[in-house]
């Protein structure tokens, strides 16, 4: 309309009441997606291997095994971490096996969906269209996908608002006072092991856990690969116990400056898993 163009018939749109997203990852963010879009009308279904479907439920969102989300499925949004799992998560297989007209929506890491699948499969037009918020290469390099005018893309923005900015100053100021208390610490990657350690009888057991691996590491001449089992343990104490035989196996091997912040981003750099 700036352009003096009264243009309606090229901007009639779908309507999402009534229809089916799928959310992989139903974690805080997931599920707050899901809580949002149920207010439009939509079914929701989700896929996460670390809920149950009794939680997820109490939220109005349906369960169900990853392989029979792809038919089912709309439009699909994934919020999910990019891990070795994830990778390639969305691609010409998993496209395949998706509804013809399915939209997809990645605001959470590039990689997890292929680029060049995807735009393979909206030129088909077997994908109806994408919105994208991160890419595996930034700047992406994949000028026909940014490009097509059925794919809407935002240069990674994110918590990219005056609100969410003052929040995270305001969370981190208040983690420090915490952590200064030992009260613990909420809404940090890390929280779980710092906040274990705080309690100094769950601490005790993550030095075990840390002098254990560092005998091991000793013994079995730096091994790269480690199974721990706590089937009695909460899985924040799981996190931080996992956290400290990192530190312990990569001590042992000369590591200095290990600690359970970076374990386990040093453990991928050596190769342990």
């Amino acid at each position: 309309m700036k352009a003096g163009k009264w243009a309606r018939k090229e901007y009639i749109g779908e309507e999402v009441y009534g229809k089916t997203l799928a959310i992989i990852g139903l974690g805080r963010i997931g599920t707050e997606v899901a809580l949002r879009m149920q207010s439009f009308g939509m079914t929701i279904i989700g896929y996460d291997p670390l809920v149950s479907a009794e939680d997820v439920a109490k939220k109005g969102i349906r369960w169900v095994p990853l392989e029979q989300l792809w038919f089912q499925a709309d439009y699909i949004s994934v919020h999910v971490p990019l891990i070795p799992q994830t990778e390639n998560l969305i691609a010409a297989d998993t496209l395949a096996k998706c509804k013809k007209g399915v939209k997809i929506v990645n605001v959470a890491r590039g990689g997890i969906v292929n680029e060049a699948d995807l735009l393979e499969s909206i030129n088909k037009g077997h994908t109806a269209g994408a919105a994208l918020d991160v890419f595996a290469e930034e700047p992406p390099s994949l000028r026909a996908l940014i490009e097509h005018p059925k794919v809407i893309c935002t240069p990674h923005l994110g918590a990219s608002t005056n609100e969410a900015q003052q929040r995270v100053g305001s969370e981190i100021a208040e983690n420090i006072v915490a952590l200064n208390n030992g009260t613990g610490l909420y809404g940090t990657l890390n929280a779980a092991a710092l906040s274990t350690v705080l309690d100094e009888a769950k601490a005790q057991w993550v030095r075990t856990a840390s002098a254990l691996a560092h005998t091991l590491s000793v013994i079995a001449d730096s091994p790269k690969s480690l199974i721990l089992r706590f089937p009695k343990a909460t899985t924040d104490l799981q996190k931080a116990l996992m956290a400290g035989a990192v530190v312990g196996l990569l001590q042992a091997s000369g590591n200095a400056g290990m600690n359970l912040i970076n374990a386990e981003i040093n453990a991928k750099k050596e190769g342990i898993n």
